[in-house]
């Protein structure tokens, strides 16, 4: 098991570094980046690490300018794609790597979801945003990441040729490109596991749906979906908890997880919680 968003803001180790950096110090500082990347691991024990870094740093790569603000701000005009703007990620990955006790999971924003961020939308963008994230996966590959997770979060928003055109295609290009798994995750991904399913990928499905029903119809690795808000009660956690590995706990292909990210107001005592439910869990059964 691991949490999406387990390096961030639930964690106070993560507040007191955040109340001396700005996001973007945080993000290209390998040092920094790969300290936080390793805080939920040290605190938690999780079975993988997830390099702490964002969806939109691929902009940098694209001669752009790029600052947040209350989200990701994207300026400039795209140029030529040059990675050495993206090494010092390549490097806090190395950092992680030569630390972590579990494998590291490297990550990209699918290209439809990347160019949400953008002013404008464009079949060209598309295009040229698969290619830099192909790039970008094979240098975290190559700088140690054992898994890559694209997250295609707002591919929701399409429906009919545009789901296949503006997000199968492009995820389905990166994914052949690199040569380790690779796990999609998506809002609505539960309603369209079959189609995701077509990519040969691990799939994080979102809360809502019982994953018997997909396992049912998908035969590949499933990810999720305990609901991040269960998480805000402690006591709510090991009911919700037992009952999803009641379901899927002797599933082989089976990562608990949630079905998005944690949320900044969890409760340290739920994820204690829900750790201490999945580990007596496995010495029962």
């Amino acid at each position: 098991m691991w949490l999406m968003r387990q390096a961030g803001r639930y964690l106070p180790e993560y507040r007191a570094v955040r109340e001396k950096y700005r996001l973007e110090e945080m993000f290209f500082t390998p040092e920094l980046a790969a300290e936080i990347t390793l805080m939920p691991i040290k605190r938690f024990g999780f079975d993988a690490a997830i390099l702490f870094s964002d969806i939109t740093v691929v902009a940098k790569a694209l001669g752009l300018d790029l600052v947040f603000r209350e989200g990701p701000v994207i300026t400039g005009h795209i140029q030529s794609f040059d990675l050495k703007p993206l090494e010092p990620i390549f490097q806090a990955m190395r950092l992680v790597k030569q630390q972590s006790p579990v494998p590291v999971i490297g990550f990209c924003g699918g290209p439809y979801t990347v160019a949400t961020y953008f002013e404008t939308m464009s079949d060209e963008l598309i295009d040229r945003l698969t290619d830099v994230s192909i790039e970008y996966v094979r240098g975290q590959i190559a700088a140690g990441a054992d898994v890559i997770q694209i997250f295609d979060s707002w591919a929701n928003q399409l429906e009919g040729p545009d789901f296949e055109k503006y997000s199968l295609q492009p995820l389905r290009k990166i994914i052949k490109a690199v040569n380790k798994p690779v796990i999609v995750f998506m809002r609505g991904s539960a309603r369209r596991a079959e189609q995701i399913g077509q990519l040969g990928c691990a799939i994080s499905i979102d809360s809502g749906c019982p994953l018997a029903d997909i396992r049912k119809r998908v035969a590949l690795p499933l990810q999720g979906n305990l609901d991040p808000e269960i998480l805000l009660s402690p006591t709510l956690v090991p009911h919700a908890t037992r009952t999803l590995l009641d379901t899927m706990g002797s599933d082989p292909a089976f990562v608990l997880n949630l079905g998005h990210g944690i949320l900044p107001n969890t409760p340290l005592d739920s994820v204690y919680a829900l750790l201490e439910v999945v580990n007596n869990y496995s010495v029962r059964t």
